[in-house]
This record gives C-alpha cells, sequence and structure tokens, in this order.
C-alpha cells in the first residue's frame, strides 16, 4: 500500500491543482498538504495562463493590431495601427465624409485617433485583459482637410490600477492638430479570439 506521493504540479486559475497517480485506489482518503515554492518568481502570465507558455510581447502586439483592425467601426474610417511596447501609431487617412459644415474634419474624428493611439499605447503593457478608457481629453488646435492624420500615443504612467497615456495628432506636414490625454485601467474582459485577438 502507498504511504505518500509527492509531485510537482502547477496551480491553474481558480486554485486549481490536479494530482494524478494510478497507484492511487478508488475511493480511498487522502489528506492534501501543499507546499508552494516562495522563491519562485511566479509573473502574471504564469499566475493567468500558468500551463501556457508566456506570450511575447511582439505577439501581443500583432493581436492587439489585428482585433483593432477587425473592429466594425472602423470599417468607416479605414485606420491603421502599429503598436510597440508603451506606443502606439494611429493613422486615418482624411475623407470628406468626415468633413463639418465647414470642409474640415470633425472633432469627433480627432478624438477616435487621439484615444485609439492612446488606448492602444496602454493596452500593450497589459496582456491579459483589455483596458478600457476612463478619462480623456482632446485639445483641438489646427483643422485638417486632406492628407493623413497621424496620431502617436506613450504611456507615461503605469500602475496596478491605472495608466496614463497621452497622444499627438499631426497632419501629413508634421504640423500639430490636436493633442489628448487620458486615463486608463484594466476591464473585467479577457482578451481572447471572440474579440478578434488572435
Amino acid at each position: 500500500m502507498i504511504g505518500a506521493i509527492k509531485q510537482k504540479t502547477i496551480v491553474e486559475e481558480g486554485g486549481k491543482i490536479e494530482i494524478i497517480s494510478p497507484e492511487l485506489p478508488v475511493g480511498a482518503t487522502a489528506d492534501v498538504i501543499i507546499c508552494i515554492d516562495e522563491d519562485q518568481d511566479i509573473t502574471v502570465a504564469d499566475h493567468d495562463h500558468s500551463l501556457k507558455k508566456e506570450m511575447s510581447d511582439e505577439e501581443h502586439h500583432r493581436k492587439l493590431e489585428n482585433m483593432y483592425a477587425s473592429a466594425p467601426c472602423n470599417e468607416y474610417y479605414s485606420p491603421s495601427l502599429l503598436i510597440s511596447k508603451g506606443k502606439a501609431v494611429v493613422v486615418i487617412p482624411v475623407q470628406e465624409n468626415f468633413f463639418h459644415a465647414a470642409n474640415a474634419v470633425h472633432g469627433s474624428v480627432y478624438f477616435k485617433a487621439l484615444d485609439d493611439a492612446a488606448f492602444f499605447a496602454a493596452n500593450s503593457l497589459v496582456k491579459n485583459e483589455l483596458v478600457l478608457t476612463v478619462s480623456f481629453n482632446v485639445y483641438l488646435t489646427r483643422p485638417i482637410s486632406e492628407g493623413e492624420m497621424k496620431s502617436v500615443g506613450k504611456v507615461v504612467h503605469f500602475s496596478k490600477n491605472l495608466i496614463i497615456a497621452e497622444s499627438v495628432l499631426t497632419d501629413a506636414e508634421g504640423r500639430e492638430i490636436a493633442r489628448g490625454n487620458g486615463s486608463f485601467a484594466k476591464s473585467k474582459l479577457r482578451l481572447s479570439d471572440e474579440i478578434g485577438y488572435i
């Protein structure tokens, strides 16, 4: 009869631990003692995806770009997105159907470009959850009616509960036409293929 079994295992989501041994008799009562290796450096990815290899920053950024491209609203704006660690660049070609009555791009498109760049700069640093925009301030400095709008977003503060990012919008000549800053927080919505994160 077996006196003791020692196995190394990984704690799964929800604190689940699985012990498998064909030598264990069915229906027997077992006392379980759990010892955690305190010297082990546990990353967020280890905690949330304990049985998966940690995703590289590059893979995470490409999946975020795919998610952005799959958003239905982007069929209207035709934007492009390039993400790196703590930074994102959004380019939107100017279209006449973006114009207000004075034949220049409406401020709502400025907001979209600025928020999208800051948002994805923030989410570039969070691999497991979608972040949410908590607040965003926009400063419009110049009209635009042709060419393209390029928004560069950068994270300026990152902590467990708060991410702050800034973005600057320029025209095709490199002139600043707007700027913005916002605060972002992790949501409970997981990044998954269901929302285009593939």
